[in-house]
């Protein structure tokens, strides 16, 4: 479109959130409390949820006849909503905001009732449901996918470019009802096989998209800085 108008000067940088996401997954926070609870168990975990997010996890968890654990990250922590939330769960609940290390070690299920921590506790995840798909759309999915994880989301995703792109390769799967998250959770979790391929799909996804920083800054640099700046780095630029 750019060519259309006469403008031919151009670099195609990429999604510097790519690069952030990253650099979390390299060096990510650890959590004492969550780490009591996980005890080593397989972590489903659903990340931003809403409501209507919340509504599919929770049904799920209460029908889950495995020793599979879950953590809850949703979108609204105020006090009535959590506590709505915990009612609804049949299984030993706990919030993080509440620790006890008996009670932790022996929950099911801990929702996290504070924020920022979000990112970093994708890292502890084997299969990430991430919130926003029945609504206007879904929330960050690179957060998750950099760990190595499937994704899992409501079916609006497809004005999210990289939604899309890990449902065509194989690192995320749309969900339209309770019963789809189930078969796709039983689908995920009961074979190995699949969840090690979709999850190495998915940490591939984010390392090939990467480098839109270092572009930014080289071209950057090459305006502001000509002196400085090397011959070799137009390799990178591919300008037009």
């Amino acid at each position: 479109m750019l060519y259309e108008i006469d403008i031919r000067n151009v670099v195609v940088s990429g999604d510097t959130r790519f690069d952030r996401v990253f650099e979390i997954s390299k060096n990510p926070p650890s959590f004492e409390k969550v780490e009591k609870f996980i005890q080593g168990s397989v972590i489903f975990m659903g990340g931003s949820t809403w409501p209507a997010d919340d509504d599919l996890i929770v049904s799920l968890i209460n029908k889950d006849t495995n020793d599979i654990k879950f953590i809850l990250v949703p979108h609204e922590i105020h006090a009535a909503y959590i506590d709505k939330l915990m009612q609804q769960i049949e299984k030993p609940v706990v919030k993080y905001s509440s620790y006890d290390e008996q009670s932790f070690m022996d929950a099911r299920v801990l929702i996290v009732d504070q924020m920022g921590m979000l990112s970093g506790l994708y890292q502890y995840a084997s299969v990430a449901f991430i919130g926003g798909g029945f609504g206007k759309g879904i929330h960050n999915t690179l957060e998750a996918a950099t760990f190595g994880m499937p994704v899992v989301f409501g079916p609006n995703y497809e004005k999210f470019a990289e939604a899309v792109e890990l449902v065509s390769y194989g690192g995320a799967f749309p969900v339209k009802n309770k019963a789809e998250l189930e078969q796709t959770y039983v689908k995920l979790l009961g074979n190995y096989e699949l969840l090690k391929q979709s999850s190495d799909v998915a940490r591939q996804y984010v390392n090939m998209k990467r480098g839109a920083t270092k572009t930014i800054i080289v071209f950057l640099n090459a305006i502001f800085n000509p002196g400085s700046f090397k011959s070799q780095a137009m390799d990178m630029l591919n300008m037009n």
